[in-house]
């Protein structure tokens, strides 16, 4: 859950309140035991009663890269392994998803040219 990352939630007092009307309006009637975690978790957040996991926890080194060493091996894009390339891509997409916080999906920012100073990482 991001609730339990908690990087926009912890002290943000209108927000905890609009999930637990989400919850109550949206989630309850269809989803009774998934209320009842997120209506925890908002609850455990309000008490301060959750440690919330370092970045360095959340991410593991990435695997070391498959590359060719023979000597005179020209490096190319066509001779690369192509789990490889798919790896570090992979990788590349992951450093741009991480750094963008719940708050730049607010108001369509990167739609509005007045508000898209507010939505950095969506729009690179």
């Amino acid at each position: 859950l991001w609730l339990d990352q908690g990087w926009d939630f912890e002290g943000n007092h209108l927000l905890q309140k609009s999930v637990l009307e989400f919850v109550d309006e949206a989630v309850m009637p269809d989803w009774p035991r998934f209320e009842y975690t997120l209506r925890q978790r908002v609850y455990e957040i309000q008490q301060g009663n959750v440690t919330k996991p370092s970045k360095t926890q959340v991410l593991s080194p990435p695997p070391s890269p498959k590359v060719c060493t023979q000597a005179g091996h020209k490096a190319s894009l066509f001779a690369s392994d192509t789990e490889e390339i798919a790896r570090q891509m992979t990788l590349i997409d992951f450093k741009l998803y991480c750094a963008i916080r719940p708050r730049e999906f607010l108001n369509q920012a990167w739609c509005k040219s007045k508000l898209k100073h507010r939505a950095l990482n969506l729009i690179c």
